[in-house]
């Protein structure tokens, strides 16, 4: 087999040797040489005695069948080694066989006088070509130019030689060559040679197309000149060309060129399309043709294993642009089993399926095989993928560092050469977005809208941007502010999913319902597999759950005058799903009880009611049933809460038989009706202030009013950790104190406090944290002078899959009542349930 077949087997697709174009002339000379084999054997072995048998040998080598001819002849050189023309016999037939080795033997063996036999160095050079021996290779062809200026076929070789060592000025030879013979075809196959050396493809494919033209009939110019198409990527027609010609190429040449074709539609598989509705069209067809390939080729046994991998492999990154990720993984970890070895551009898109479907720390560790590969086409999305690995794996702090590292390593401005005009590099764009959202999820809200706010000013036309901006300032509760800056995106691309999402998230925080659903149906049936339009949809699903919300407690300190001893509450309410969008109804019941000195408190309820949310408006109205022990009796609140804007927030509550009035009051048979208004003003997520007012009319002729001010400041920042101080100032006053319940004439209370809350665990939607509250403040009471309040909390939350939200703790309370001090423990639950 030659060696150029030999090569074509090894590597389909590769550079091919032209030295194969010049054999057919060669071998035509060398016929004339062998004729004189019948002499060179006529004192050879008795088995070539005759013509006949002379001229069977010289029908046998001409076959392939070298032999016979090649064993007589060793044994004539043996014999004789002053027979030059045995000597050269031998060396054209075991050129003839490929037998490179005794070539170059057989050569060194003739003396320096015999050497300038012009047949003989071309068969030699070719020899010395085929061994990768350069300088020889070279030297010969040269030689043989000196020798025969007019033999094409020395100064063709001397053009594959130069190309072989990709020396440049092999094109120019080439190019000299053509021009002096511009009528020959293997010529014009030897520069296109050199062209594809020298990765001048489509030049080569020129060179190749004028060689077939000259000479149609030659079965290696076409075999070049289809793959000369395939090397150009027209591995379509390449692939076409091959199917009209099928003897042409051996069974793996036909798979290598199947293979690149179908890899050719896995590379255009991710870019954009025509249409939404034919993004897909390209990956489909490439994992069909994967499929239907790999399955014609298990069929072929163990040889075709390599190309069943290699299209494996393909298909692996045609199910990613398919966004058919566990298809992804499952295929990937099969070949990893096989101990198939998994190349960068593989491993990319592995971890982005890794990523994809909640894997960050497996995606983390193959994004950071990918850059240590180098690959300068692959690092840049390997290194925004380890970004995001490393974020979702809540390794925020490590994400920082790392994006700023890549941000910093990007220029602002890319230069090209010929370019007067610098570009802006969009791989820093890309990374300084990332490194705003670092801070995003670091919870760092302030630096994030700094940074979004600047690249807005600096591009204002960039949706990608202004959309990342209005994602913060919702996460800073400002969703009106979000919703304008998204109806500026809208203006530039009202279709683009980050913007519809977007939209549709900032619908769900104002209450606009209807909007909110028409993006996510919109988003979810264009974008079914889009993680974004997930989220969407999965949070408007939640909203259209039903809600289960329970609540309790239980005292057990000492006994204060205001709770008793042992006191407990619980409290369950159930919420429809959503009714024509803005309404619900709920009913739920309740229980409180506790020990005083007079005896045993009581209080049972019962409720039902409506609630209303709409934009900047929400209601409830509820009718409930009271008993205290002594019969039921009826009751109702109404209460309306308005958003004034993103900072502002009022309210009104009116309710008769008042939940708020003290069960030890309940107990000795005095009830009260109220009213509460409040007005909260909301900077942003840290900093927050509440002033809220009510108003109690006891039927034992008290009246109580009671004010509360509250307010918290965010004093430290970092992923999982913050700390919020907060300040409450409460104030009371009862016009009567000669009651029955605890009744001061006048209190004032003053208590600083710091939160400080951890994140235990977070992963995706579930969440585990805990906080500590501690407090010290004062009491002013009047006829009592001034105490002491010391306060101390520790509480979990769990959260989790977006349904479900439980948390639970203990709280403790020192401070005075009528002058005198009283502990108060008390442990505490909530739960809300989705379903």
């Amino acid at each position: 087999m030659p060696s150029w077949m030999a090569e074509r087997l090894r590597a389909p697709g590769a550079e091919e040797d032209s030295c194969a174009l010049l054999r057919r002339k060669a071998r035509r000379r060398h016929i004339l040489a062998t004729l004189s084999l019948g002499a060179a054997l006529v004192c050879g072995p008795v088995h070539a005695q005759t013509t006949s048998d002379h001229d069977a040998l010289i029908l046998r080598a001409r076959a392939g069948d070298t032999g016979p001819a090649l064993d007589a002849l060793r044994t004539r050189v043996a014999e004789h080694p002053e027979d030059l023309r045995a000597a050269y016999d031998r060396i054209a037939i075991a050129g003839w066989a490929e037998l490179d080795e005794e070539v170059i033997a057989a050569y060194q063996l003739l003396p320096d006088t015999a050497r300038a036999h012009a047949d003989t160095i071309e068969t030699v050079a070719r020899a010395y070509r085929n061994r990768q021996q350069w300088d020889e290779a070279l030297a010969l062809y040269r030689r043989g130019v000196a020798l025969a200026p007019a033999h094409m076929a020395f100064q063709a070789g001397e053009v594959l030689v130069l190309a072989d060592i990709r020396d440049a000025g092999a094109i120019a030879k080439g190019q000299a060559l053509v021009g002096r013979f511009a009528h020959a075809a293997d010529a014009h196959a030897a520069l296109g040679y050199a062209y594809t050396r020298l990765g001048f493809r489509f030049e080569a494919l020129s060179a190749y197309e004028r060689a077939v033209g000259l000479a149609p009939a030659r079965a290696d110019l076409r075999r070049e000149h289809i793959f000369a198409h395939g090397r150009a990527g027209l591995v379509g027609p390449a692939r076409t060309l091959a199917e009209r010609e099928p003897g042409l190429f051996s069974a793996s040449e036909r798979r290598g060129i199947e293979a690149s074709a179908a890899a050719e539609l896995v590379r255009l598989a991710p870019m954009p399309a025509r249409g939404e509705a034919e993004r897909f069209i390209v990956a489909d067809r490439a994992i069909a043709r994967l499929d239907d390939l790999i399955a014609r080729w298990q069929a072929e046994g163990t040889e075709a294993r390599g190309d069943i991998h290699r299209a494996r492999l393909d298909r692996i990154n045609a199910y990613h642009a398919r966004v058919r990720m566990q298809d992804v993984v499952d295929e990937y970890e099969a070949l990893k089993t096989e101990g198939v070895v998994i190349p960068p551009y593989v491993r990319i898109d592995v971890a982005s399926a890794y990523l994809y479907l909640r894997h960050p720390e497996v995606a983390r560790d193959l994004y950071r095989e990918v850059i240590a590969a180098g690959d300068p086409d692959l690092t840049p999305d390997a290194e925004i993928g380890l970004f995001y690995a490393l974020n979702e794996g809540e390794q925020i702090e490590e994400a920082i560092a790392h994006i700023d590292d890549v941000n910093i390593r990007r220029p602002i401005w890319l230069y090209a050469a010929g370019q007067p005009e610098r570009l802006a590099n969009a791989a820093r764009l890309e990374s300084e977005t990332a490194a705003s959202s670092a801070r995003l999820f670091a919870d760092d809200l302030p630096e994030a809208e700094r940074r979004l706010s600047r690249m807005t000013a600096m591009a204002p036309g960039n949706v990608g941007i202004r959309t990342s901006r209005a994602s913060v300032w919702r996460s800073r509760a400002w969703p009106r502010r979000a919703e304008a800056d998204l109806k500026i995106a809208e203006t530039q691309a009202p279709r683009a999913l980050s913007v519809e999402v977007e939209q549709g998230l900032t619908a769900l925080d104002l209450s606009e319902w209807r909007q909110a659903e028409a993006l996510s149906d919109d988003t979810i049936a264009r974008f079914p597999e889009n993680l974004s339009a997930r989220r969407l949809a999965r949070l408007w699903e939640v909203h259209n759950k039903a809600e289960l919300r329970i609540e309790g407690e239980y005292g057990f300190g000492g006994g204060s005058p205001l709770t008793g001893n042992g006191d407990r509450g619980l409290q369950a309410a159930l919420y429809s799903p959503p009714i024509a969008y803005d309404w619900r109804i709920f009913a739920g019941a309740g229980h409180a009880g506790s020990r005083f000195p007079e005896g045993k408190g009581d209080h049972d309820w019962a409720f039902a009611g409506i609630d209303y949310r709409v934009r900047d408006l929400s209601a409830e109205a509820e009718v409930s049933r009271h008993r205290y022990g002594d019969g039921g009796k009826l009751g109702g609140r109404l209460a309306v809460a308005v958003d004034l804007d993103d900072h502002s927030q009022i309210g009104v509550a009116g309710e008769i038989l008042s939940r708020d009035t003290p069960l030890r009051a309940l107990r000795n048979g005095v009830r009260a009706d109220g009213v509460s208004a409040f007005y909260r003003w909301r900077a942003h997520e840290r900093q927050d202030v509440r002033l809220s007012a009510q108003s109690l009319w006891f039927d034992d002729g008290n009246e109580r009013l009671t004010t509360l001010l509250q307010a918290t400041q965010r004093v430290h920042t970092r992923p999982h950790f913050r700390v919020d101080a907060g300040f409450d100032l409460s104030a009371s006053f009862n016009s009567r104190s000669n009651v029955a319940y605890y009744s001061p004439g006048a209190e004032v209370a003053a208590l600083p406090a710091a939160t400080f809350t951890h994140i235990i665990h977070r992963r995706y939607q579930t969440v585990w944290d805990h906080s500590l509250t501690l407090g010290a403040g004062a009491l002013w009471q009047r006829d009592f002078g001034t105490g002491a309040i010391l306060s101390a909390g520790y509480r979990q939350r769990f959260t989790t899959n977006d349904v479900l939200t439980v948390s639970a703790g203990v709280n403790a309370l020192y401070r005075p009542y009528d002058g005198d001090y009283e502990p108060d423990f008390r442990a505490s639950f909530n739960l809300t349930y989705r379903f």
